[in-house]
């Protein structure tokens, strides 16, 4: 009995990527041979999320989803790495064209990337608590709450 693996091409319709005919074409020119296509088209974070998990929760082990570049996972890198973790957790693969990643050739690639989009994370967390302290470094701090007692509150009000 042979198993038949089957890749999956998926094309993100969103402004600023190149169109969906572009991305199939930058597939195709990568020498990644496609048995379909699906196209998204996410207006949000959580589009884009919910639209990558559905595509993502149909593949199988040793199937591959084939994209144009990384960024078509999603354009942060909390998109990124949730999407390249849907797709690892299922035993498939992940072929991109652009940055020419293949883990069918080299599965090693997979966890680097999973590594790169935590660090990635890693650092934007990094920088916000940085930002969140300089004040306080600087002997700057947020102002505080000050609680008035109600009955003047409401007398002031009134």
């Amino acid at each position: 009995m042979t198993t038949t693996h089957r890749t999956t091409a998926l094309l993100t319709h969103h402004l600023g990527l190149p169109t969906p005919d572009e991305q199939e074409a930058t597939i195709r020119d990568a020498g990644i041979s496609v048995d379909e296509h699906t196209t998204i088209a996410p207006l949000t974070d959580e589009d884009w999320a919910d639209a990558v998990a559905s595509i993502a929760a149909g593949l199988g082990p040793g199937d591959t989803l084939a994209v144009a570049r990384l960024v078509a996972l999603g354009a942060t890198p909390r998109l990124l790495l949730d999407a390249l973790e849907e797709v690892l957790e299922r035993g498939a693969h992940l072929a991109c064209a652009h940055e020419r990643i293949d883990t069918r050739t080299a599965p090693a690639a997979a966890h680097a990337l999973t590594a790169l989009a935590h660090a990635i994370e890693e650092g934007r967390d990094v920088r916000t608590r940085a930002f969140l302290a300089t004040p306080t470094l600087h002997g700057v701090t947020p102002p505080h709450a000050r609680f008035v007692p109600l009955d003047s509150y409401e007398r002031t009000t009134a």
